[in-house]
Order: structure tokens, then sequence, then C-alpha cells
């Protein structure tokens, strides 16, 4: 349908005063219905909810297992309630009581999108911490960033090295400059420690 000469076309959904764009729609139903398939999707169901509202919302499969959340996640995985309230805590505080300030929340399921109560509790940042290293979910040997040689590499190295061989032609061997080689030999290293086999 043509607009008439001189008359400018507004949006073709009722109630709606905007320019005309494209396919009928202003602007942002045009990016609404390009990005989701339907220009009136609402984009924020729960802008007028409360927390409680919200978190049911966004926990629809609950069970004996993990609820994971389905709405916006930080970049580390964990749920976002509000601006300044996480999931996680939220879930924490409303059903197994206040968290004891300076204390994390811990997972039990190590899941960070999880906010089942009963895979949460609280504890120090130390505790929590300890919890990522015993449960080996921090970075190290061949997953950190920083990795330079394999964990097999490494426990080649440590077998020569167990089998008399210098730290130096260990070394030369593996194409090594500077100190990396007398630290992984080095016994009772906790930075050597980091790089055993998974």
């Amino acid at each position: 349908m043509s607009a008439a000469i001189g008359v400018e076309r507004l949006c073709d959904l009722d109630g709606c005063a905007r320019k005309h764009w494209g396919r009928g729609y202003c602007r942002l139903h045009y990016s609404r219905w390009l990005k989701h398939g339907d220009p009136l999707v609402n984009l924020r169901p729960t802008l007028n909810m409360s927390l409680a509202e919200r978190f049911d919302f966004y926990t629809p499969n609950r069970g004996d297992g993990c609820w994971e959340w389905t709405g916006s996640r930080l970049s580390n995985g964990y749920g976002v309630l509000s601006r300044t309230i996480t999931a996680h805590r939220w879930a924490q505080a409303t059903f197994n009581g206040p968290i004891p300030d300076g204390h994390d929340v811990r997972h039990a399921c190590d899941n960070p999108p999880c906010v089942n109560p009963a895979h949460l509790s609280t504890g120090t940042r130390q505790q929590n911490v300890q919890d990522s290293v015993d449960r080996r979910r921090n970075h190290h040997g061949d997953r950190h960033r920083s990795a330079i040689f394999t964990s097999a590499q490494v426990a080649e190295m440590r077998r020569l090295h167990a089998s008399g061989m210098k730290p130096q032609e260990i070394k030369t061997l593996f194409g090594v400059r500077g100190v990396y080689i007398y630290e992984l030999l080095r016994p009772n290293n906790l930075w050597k420690n980091a790089w055993t086999t998974q």
C-alpha cells in the first residue's frame, strides 16, 4: 500500500505513531521482526514483576537436579535477577537464610546457572576457591592461558629428570630458554603440582 504524496507514512501497527522504516514497521518494530520474527515480541516480560515472580518466571524447570536460570547471565554463567542481585545469591538468602558479610555462595553442583537452593550454601572466599581447586574447575595445566607445555611434555620431562638427565639437557631437548624447566623439576614446588595430568 503506497502512502499519499506529501503524507508521512507511519508504522502499520495499531497504537504506534513512529515513522515507517521498512516492511510496514517503524525502525523499532522492524528490528524486532528481523531479529525475533515478531514485531511485537516483549523483550522485557518481567519489567513489572517482583523479584520472587521473576525468579519463578526464569526457573520453569524445577526438580531434584539443577534449576537452570533461563534469564540473563553474566559472562561467568551466573544468573542476573536485577541490576544489583545475582539469582543464586537471592535464592540462597530467600530459601536458606541470610548470607553472612564477606561470604560467598557455593555451588555443590559446580554449575553457575543453577539456582536450586538445595545445591547452594555459604562459605568464605577461601572455601569457595578451595572448592574450585579441589574440583579442578580452575584453569591449570594445558587449559591455563599461559601454558607453555602440554601435560604429556611435563610428564616426559619429569621422567627424564628422574632417570638422571640434567635440567640443561632437558631444556635443550625441548628447545626451551629461561628457568621454566627448573621450576617444573624442583621438588615440592606448588606451581609444579598444578601441572599434573588430569
